[in-house]
């Protein structure tokens, strides 16, 4: 499948990798033409960023897609993307290289697991019960999640809900799951379960959730920098001017192999 065989109005995932850096944000194809497709721009502090990013740059650029035989994910890899005006409104032309025409099977942000320490609720059908809980993390499909050590399931197949804001956007979530392991931990019921069908709210949250927790890791590591610079200017009053610029544990049986 070739970048250009996207539909209008698919959803794609944009990552920038550079040096040990990356980025991922999401978009969706707007037009296409022999060459690539146009997709909506990057948005940073309410402007569209621009980018021009070729093979050469030193800033690998892909794409990510579910694939519309199968629905797994697919990917291509070292894209190029410039920045166009189209009626007066940016966007990004993506189009791919010779040898990376064709799209490639890409399962590897399966098992990738977020810690959220979120309090949620679960519901047990056969019980008719809510349940406190604390969710742990999430992947794409699996939930690991704290519960009370007197709590004993009447079914494995149970509903989790919890809800979460991310910027402006409200998530009120339900995620069926079928639990695959419990363990006795710290006093606590600790669970691991696989997630039942496609939920695609679900995954809209645990990937802005992702993008947003890597920012603030990102600002961190920014004023970090800042605070060590000031201090070197502070105790090294005469050094010349620069012109340089500037895990927790999881239940691995909690996701399907």
């Amino acid at each position: 499948m070739k970048l250009t065989d996207l539909l209008i109005k698919e959803n794609l995932i944009i990552q920038i990798v550079w040096n040990e850096q990356k980025i991922e944000f999401p978009t969706c194809v707007i037009d296409k033409d022999d060459m690539g497709i146009f997709v909506d721009p990057y948005f940073h502090a309410g402007k569209p960023l621009e980018l021009n990013l070729n093979y050469n740059s030193g800033v690998l650029c892909n794409v990510f897609a579910n694939s519309p035989v199968d629905n797994k994910r697919i990917s291509w890899r070292n894209v190029e993307i410039a920045s166009v005006t189209r009626n007066d409104e940016l966007l990004y032309h993506i189009k791919t290289s010779g040898f990376n025409q064709n799209a490639r099977s890409d399962d590897r942000r399966k098992y990738d697991r977020l810690v959220i320490q979120k309090k949620g609720q679960l519901y047990d059908s056969q019980a008719d019960a809510y349940i406190d809980i604390l969710i742990h993390d999430i992947s794409d499909i699996g939930i690991s999640f704290f519960a009370p050590i007197s709590y004993v399931p009447k079914t494995n197949q149970l509903t989790i809900l919890f809800s979460d804001n991310i910027d402006d956007k409200y998530f009120d979530l339900k995620v069926d799951c079928i639990i695959s392991r419990t363990q006795n931990r710290a006093g606590n019921s600790f669970n691991g379960c696989k997630i039942v069908g496609e939920n695609k709210e679900y995954l809209l949250y645990r990937f802005l959730r992702l993008i947003t927790e890597r920012n603030k890791a990102e600002n961190a590591h920014n004023a970090n920098g800042d605070i060590v610079e000031a201090v070197d200017d502070l105790t090294e009053p005469s050094r010349e001017p620069s012109d340089a610029v500037g895990g927790d544990e999881h239940v691995e049986e909690g996701t399907a192999n």
